[in-house]
């Protein structure tokens, strides 16, 4: 929802060439953010 949320509003309240990095660049990104999660993926019973 929030990366097409930044597609519509590409050219409006974002700059496309900023929005075209951030798409082109998304694998990568998530790939990043699972490996550097600290969120449990069951919440309440780790720590």
């Amino acid at each position: 929802a929030t990366l097409a949320y930044l597609y519509a509003q590409r050219g409006r309240l974002f700059d496309p060439r900023c929005v075209d990095a951030l798409l082109r660049g998304r694998e990568q990104l998530d790939q990043i953010c699972a490996e550097h999660s600290m969120a449990s993926a069951r919440p309440g019973l780790g720590a």
